[in-house]
């Protein structure tokens, strides 16, 4: 009977073992996944095309967006240009924006949205705006699917003007030869 309680004892500490490396690595891949203080990386691609107006694309943030997705609810919030923390692209070739780090932007505790605000000027010499694309982006490591993004096109935008999604992914935003002033927003929830 000693040696049939040794066997059982040995088989459960052996099982306890198992039991400790396998909580002890599912911590590890926890942990490394989580975010990291001082350290929340945002990334994306750009392509631009046509027209010859200049930084008609921003990339924005907020805390204290609240989540009404319209032009009215986008005013009324406070929302910080980041763009100069990027390289945006000059072409029609897909560019990447570089990694940065936008921990300082981040409030404990508070949402945090990310917007790619496009602002069309008015032209009296025929169609100036650009048409941007912006795709593949990550905040972390982890892609932002464009399905995950809200569109808000201003209604005084002119017919057929604004942010879509191709079926390639991502967001668009096509000037359809405008001549008025255009505004756009594509909108997420990082956090």
């Amino acid at each position: 009977m000693n040696k049939s309680f040794n066997q059982v004892k040995r088989c459960f500490t052996l099982i306890m073992q198992a039991f400790v490396v396998i909580l002890f690595m599912a911590f590890t891949t926890s942990a490394q996944n989580a975010v990291k203080p001082g350290k929340n990386n945002l990334s994306f691609s750009t392509q631009v095309m046509f027209g010859a107006q200049k930084n008609n694309l921003t990339i924005v943030v907020s805390t204290d967006f609240n989540g009404d997705y319209t032009m009215e609810g986008i005013n009324k919030a406070t929302w910080t240009d980041i763009t100069k923390m990027f390289e945006l692209a000059d072409s029609k070739e897909w560019k990447k924006s570089g990694e940065a780090d936008i921990s300082a932007l981040i409030a404990s505790g508070k949402p945090f949205y990310v917007g790619l605000k496009y602002i069309g000027n008015k032209s009296s010499v025929g169609p100036t705006q650009k048409m941007w694309g912006i795709n593949e982006m990550y905040f972390n490591g982890k892609e932002l699917p464009s399905a995950d993004w809200k569109i808000v096109n201003d209604p005084n935008n002119f017919e057929g003007s604004g942010y879509f999604r191709p079926k390639a992914g991502g967001i668009v935003f096509k000037s359809n030869l405008s001549i008025i002033r255009s505004e756009s927003w594509g909108i997420v929830k990082v956090i």
